[in-house]
Order: C-alpha cells, then structure tokens, then sequence
C-alpha cells in the first residue's frame, strides 16, 4: 500500500531530473511504501527519454501535461496522488537515502501536523552562488516551539512546497494552489493554510539539497525575476514592498558574520553576492511598478 506520493514538477531540465530521480531511486524503503509522480509541464522529448530509466527502480507515474505554470502542474500531481502523505520534490534537489522513511516517521510521529517543512541546504559546496544564498537564509531562518500548538516541533513562518510534505488532507481544507498564480504559490498557499489555524513546522533532520544557480549571468536574472515576482505577491494582498527586510540582509552585522564564517576574503565576496542579489531584487521590484503593461510578468 502506497503511503507517500512524491510529486516532481519539470520543465525542460532533464539534466537536473535525472539526478533527483536517481536520489529518489536509492531510497532504503520498500518500493510499495512510495510513488514518485513525474508532472512533465510541457517539456520537450528528452524529458520523457530521461524519465524511462528509471520506471523499473520505484513506482513511477509520468504524466504530460501542455505548458500551464507550475500551480496547474501541482494540482494535477496532487489529483493523482494515492499517498495519505504529499511532498514536492523539486527537479533541482537531492534527497538522502533515507528521505522516504524519515517523512513517513515524522507524520507518524507527530499525527497532528499537516504541514512539514524540512531544511534545505547548498548541494555543491564550491558554489559561492549557493553557499551565499544558505548562509543568508538560515541568517533569518528563526525556527520556534509554540506551546499553544501541543506539538513538539518547531515553527517557521514561511512555506516552501517544494521542501515539505502534506498530509492530503489539507488540500480539502485549504484548497489547491491557485492556478491563475505562478510564482510564489506557496505564499499564497501559506496564508491559506494559517488562516485556517493551521502551522507550518520544521524537522530539520529531514535535509533537502538544492542546485543553486552557479554562474554571475543566471544569479542576477534570478534575482531580477524574484523581485518582479515580490511585486505581485505584495500586490496581490495590497502590502508594500518591505524594503527594510532588504536592507538589513546587507547591514554590518551581515558582513561581520560572514566574515566570521568564511575568513576575510571568502566572507567579503558572500556579502557581495548579497549585496548585488539585494539591488537586483529591488530593480525587479521597481521595474514591475513602471514599466508599461506590455512589458509586465502574466500572473
């Protein structure tokens, strides 16, 4: 009997596909206990090609679906999902060989959470790009125990849906992803979720290792296009933009502490990255609020 539905969203990244699926593939749990569902958005042939290698090694579901945002593509991995257990995986991950059974124990564990979220950390360790971007996250990362949950697990108060898991019950309760969004659909999600009266926790145990960009190029259009994507999140539930939250990732405090971390020269240069990630991000911002409605991200 199935008991967790691993869903893998891809868009034309067969490269990256193959080395989450073969992470997925040395699972040290029994292959009944899990199905991965492959939700291929549109994608050319190789994807496919790709995926076929694997369908002997673990439960394999691929389904196709033409181009339609990563919201309309989660939705259709949740709608075929069998497990009582959800996670994403996103095609630009790793899992240990022990993810599997460390999901299953920890909602076993803990019945009462809905929502897990795990920690997430850099997969190449001489990527300054990703060693930057781990560093500064986990600077304001602040997990913590609320007593009025009756759990004992830390909160946090963000959603990453491509780092947690779900019971499939909250989808009843709170609703899908919101199709008409693609880009941070997991805040959306998350506001749905609290409001609800439900918490997010963390198991750091679980560790979910990520590819982050690795070249100048690819950094600043990502943070370019996250800071256009702010834009409309903050739009959408009318909050200005919150510059203060920018700046303080670029303060003094910063720049010491990366230097503690990483030595004099290290540390200068992952603040730097930081620095130009903050003013990339603040263009995006500024360039959604301008510039003429042809040129605009389509929600």
């Amino acid at each position: 009997m199935v008991k967790f539905s691993i869903i893998v969203i891809t868009y034309n990244r067969p490269h990256l596909l193959c080395k989450c699926l073969n992470s997925l593939s040395r699972q040290e749990s029994p292959k009944s206990d899990y199905e991965v569902i492959i939700v291929d958005d549109g994608s050319g042939p190789e994807t496919k090609e790709s995926v076929k290698a694997f369908s002997p090694k673990m439960n394999l579901v691929y389904l196709k679906e033409a181009h339609g945002g990563i919201s309309l593509a989660r939705n259709t991995g949740i709608s075929k999902a069998r497990g009582s257990i959800i996670a994403f995986v996103d095609d630009d991950c790793l899992v240990e060989k022990d993810y599997v059974q460390r999901v299953i124990d920890v909602h076993q564990n803990f019945p009462q959470a809905k929502v897990i979220a795990f920690r997430i950390v850099n997969a190449e360790k001489d990527n300054l790009y990703g060693v930057m971007w781990e560093f500064f996250l986990y600077r304001f990362l602040k997990p913590e125990i609320r007593k009025n949950t009756g759990i004992d697990l830390p909160c946090i108060g963000i959603l990453g849906s491509g780092i947690s898991s779900f019971k499939k019950e909250i989808f009843d309760s709170c609703g899908l992803f919101d199709k008409s969004i693609n880009f941070n659909e997991d805040g959306d999600l998350q506001r749905r979720i609290e409001k609800s009266g439900e918490y997010i926790f963390y198991q750091p145990q679980v560790v979910i290792k990520h590819f982050y960009v690795n070249n100048f190029i690819n950094f600043i259009k990502k943070g370019f296009y996250n800071g256009r994507q702010h834009y409309y999140y903050k739009k959408q539930y009318k909050i200005f933009p919150d510059m203060k939250h920018r700046v303080r990732f670029v303060s003094l405090s910063n720049l010491l502490a990366a230097v503690k971390n990483f030595g004099l020269v290290k540390g200068l240069v992952i603040f730097f990255l930081r620095v130009i990630m903050s003013l990339v991000f603040t263009l995006g911002i500024l360039f959604e609020s301008f510039v003429p409605a042809c040129c605009k991200l389509k929600p």
